[in-house]
């Protein structure tokens, strides 16, 4: 128990430091994109359009760029998937 005990001490303080460098959790998720900011931007748009505008994210650009798009999925006001290998 008491070595229980001091691995809870020694966790707390490492947090505590974190705490006092302002980053108390190293990995913090910060969104970059809101829903409602890619529905205002996206959601008015036709299959061809939105396939047009994801195949040019600079994303899918760097994963797709030495493979072979086989199929792209557009679901408009849902989702767009590209299939590559």
């Amino acid at each position: 128990m008491s070595e229980e005990n001091d691995l809870i001490k020694q966790r707390r303080d490492k947090l505590q430091l974190w705490r006092d460098e302002s980053q108390a959790y190293p990995n913090t998720f910060r969104p970059e994109n809101l829903a409602a900011d890619i529905e205002a931007q996206f959601g008015e748009l036709d299959k061809e359009t939105l396939e047009a505008a994801a195949l040019a994210e600079e994303n899918v650009i760097r994963f797709i760029e030495e493979k072979t798009v086989r199929k792209v999925i557009v679901v408009p006001g849902k989702l767009v998937n590209v299939v590559a290998n």
